[in-house]
């Protein structure tokens, strides 16, 4: 939005009083951050006018004039931090809805709107928030009838945003100006000159957080694993198996951008009530599982760092409480948490890249496990273990909520496509440095241990033998990007969980309130195992990598079923074709690798008893049944019922799509990809 000739606002004078003025001229400079409003023969710059809003409080005049001063002042407040935060902890926001909901103009309506969603959008301030039953109320009379159906569109993409948003304090602070040109008037496709540094560097972030997911310590386990028990030999699978999980991922930031809703939203759509609480107890365990082995992770750490002064069971209580501090960052906004997570990274990058230095590992050996593929037998196992542990499923549903930490115009196919192209860019960049990390781990444990240490190496007893084969200070080293690694993937797993319960059950739960919860539930195992027997921290690791396993589908299955349907994406951002095989095709890899994992698993730990066999086949026929009904979807399902006479009530879910995008109400999750879709 931006100052017109003619607009009517309350001005703010120097000696505190209030005054209507009317807008006569507006001179754009070559900065938008500059550029003059003359009010009544009297010039005023843009960035000192933002500083008379610090004292601005309830408007006046009539609804009209109210709307006409909010827009112009919002758009002011835009310079200033500490005027945008006025307007927002004042009562702008209840006076804007009173008029969207009472006023008898149209226009007025759809401007108040158009207000009040500027402001949740750019304001970043969840607290200060308008609750979504407040909003829907302000846009329930704007119907077809009454509003063009672009701007009914606009304004719908705008409030399903801002319901995001509100709420009990939950949200992903939303930067203001992280954004594609509003002015840039693109038709589907991408202009030649689309392309822009200083917009790439504004869409970094969400790709770093998603890839610190690809470096925990559940992967860091698997990489001293596969080094010290395969050599170099498997390198080039961490490329691979990291590629195959790009794809992945950026199916999930696609989702998101696309749709403007992530992905435990659209399971909530999707799915009828059982399947889908089904689906949210297993995401929630999978979190949970995660959070455990972070838990470990820097429990192993603090007390690697502090000789054993800090035993295992105080490392994990430590942990209980310190992702409290990560809120305190996040209140500062979005840009300094993910300069404290890129830091994280840093981290891990420079102590791990030091140990690969120390270590003198022979680079040679590496490359040429890069480049040159292959899987000795003897080490079939380490290979599916390793490709089972770098897609986590919890990870996908981050991914697709975490687009949303940038405002997209969501009513332009070229804007959407050129937000996928940057967000693919920095994502491609992250996970090129988690293969450098996890190349490092298994490089230096490959380089000090393969064939020369028979027991058994894990988180727990890895600093130990660092110390002893090159030094107490490659311990130290270990430790400290081990403590990296562990912080960075609590507050990831943190953000994950609160997508996850407002997703699946619309239920908005303060940050704090939900850390305490899963962590709760995290570090009871963990502490118990830490007291009673230390040894068997790596034991439960293991246990924690199958169950990522296990709960893998129940992310991979809807990621790739949401994104393959055009009632859902649209038919120009479906997956076409060679997507659509390309993706199924890794799924089904993963899957089978995983399965197989598991049956290896079940094999060396279960009792050798008829019923614990039976219960297996159970359980596996039941698991598969239900991944299969994901993969096929609801109404296929149903007409599947119909077809064979087999009739009931409906579920009562509603076949939605985007809007602006024709779709068929019956065209199931699956439906046959197009050749020219994206």
């Amino acid at each position: 939005m931006t100052y017109l000739a003619g607009d009517t606002v309350w001005y703010l004078r120097g000696d505190g009083t209030w005054t209507k003025a009317t807008i006569r001229l507006v001179h754009a400079h070559h900065s938008p951050a500059s550029y003059t409003i003359v009010l009544d023969g009297t010039a005023i710059e843009r960035n000192t006018e933002a500083n008379r809003l610090r004292r601005f409080h309830q408007p006046q005049g009539t609804a009209e004039e109210q709307v006409a001063s909010a827009l112009a002042l919002e758009n002011a407040a835009a310079s200033s931090k500490h005027a945008r935060k006025q307007l927002l902890s004042g009562n702008m926001q209840a006076v804007l809805l009173g008029v969207a909901s009472d006023s008898r103009s149209t226009a007025v309506q759809m401007a108040a709107l158009h207000a009040v969603l500027n402001l949740v959008n750019d304001g970043g301030m969840a607290m200060a928030l308008p609750s979504s039953d407040q909003l829907s109320r302000a846009t329930s009379t704007l119907t077809a009838d009454l509003v063009p159906v672009q701007v009914l569109n606009v304004l719908q993409g705008r409030l399903s945003r801002a319901k995001q948003l509100g709420g009990a304090a939950l949200s992903w602070p939303v930067m203001r100006g992280i954004t594609l040109d509003e002015e840039e008037a693109w038709g589907d496709d991408l202009p030649a000159n689309w392309f822009s540094w200083r917009k790439l560097w504004r869409f970094t972030g969400p790709g770093f957080l998603m890839s610190i997911a690809y470096i925990d310590p559940g992967n860091l386990e698997g990489d001293l694993q596969a080094g010290a028990k395969g050599g170099y030999t498997l390198c080039w699978l961490l490329l691979y198996s990291t590629a195959m999980g790009f794809l992945l991922q950026m199916l999930a930031a696609k989702l998101g951008v696309v749709t403007g809703k992530h992905l435990a939203q659209h399971c909530r759509e999707e799915y009828p009530p059982v399947p889908r609480y089904a689906l949210w107890v297993m995401t929630e365990i999978a979190v949970i599982g995660s959070d455990i082995q972070e838990v470990i992770g820097s429990a192993i750490a603090i007390s690697l760092l502090t000789r054993g002064a800090v035993p295992l069971y105080a490392g994990v209580l430590i942990t209980a409480v310190d992702t409290f501090v990560f809120l305190f960052i996040e209140r500062l906004g979005v840009r300094r948490l993910e300069a404290l997570f890129g830091t994280l990274i840093a981290i891990m990058a420079a102590a791990f890249g030091v140990m690969y230095h120390l270590a003198h590992v022979p680079t040679g050996q590496v490359i040429e496990g890069v480049l040159i593929p292959r899987l000795p037998r003897q080490d079939l196992q380490i290979a599916v273990a390793m490709v089972g542990s770098v897609i986590m499923p919890h990870n996908i549903y981050l991914h697709s909520a975490l687009v949303h930490s940038r405002k997209l115009r969501t009513s332009n196919n070229a804007h959407k496509k050129a937000a996928l192209a940057y967000y693919g860019m920095e994502s491609a960049l992250a996970l090129l440095i988690s293969v450098f990390i996890n190349i490092c781990v298994l490089s230096v444990f490959a380089k000090g241990f393969y064939g020369k240490v028979e027991e058994e190496i894990g988180l727990e007893n890895a600093g130990q033998y660092l110390g002893q084969t090159f030094g107490s200070l490659m311990t130290y080293i270990w430790a400290i990007g081990l403590l990296a690694a562990g912080q960075s993937s609590t507050m990831t797993g943190t953000y994950t969980g609160q997508f996850v319960m407002s997703g699946f059950l619309d239920l908005h739960v303060a940050p704090w309130q939900r850390i305490g919860i899963t962590r709760t539930v995290a570090i009871a195992p963990t502490l118990l195992v830490a007291l009673l027997s230390g040894s068997q921290l790596d034991a439960l690791n293991q246990w924690l990598n199958v169950l990522q396993s296990i709960q893998l589908p129940f992310a991979l299955i809807p990621v790739l079923a949401m994104t393959s349907s055009e009632r859902v994406m649209g038919k120009a951002f479906a997956n076409s074709r060679g997507i659509w095989v390309a993706a199924w095709a890794i799924a089904a890899c993963v899957l089978s690798i995983n399965m197989w994992l598991l049956f290896e698993f079940a094999s060396q730990s279960m009792p050798a008893s008829v019923w614990a066999y039976a219960g297996v086949i159970l359980a596996v026929l039941l698991y598969t049944a239900f991944i299969a009904y994901l993969a096929v979807g609801p109404e296929r399902v149903r007409a599947m019922r119909e077809g064979y006479g087999i009739r009931r009530a409906s579920s009562g879910v509603d076949d939605k799509h985007i809007p602006g995008e024709a779709a068929s109400a019956q065209q199931p999750l699956l439906a046959h990809p197009q050749e020219d879709g994206t």
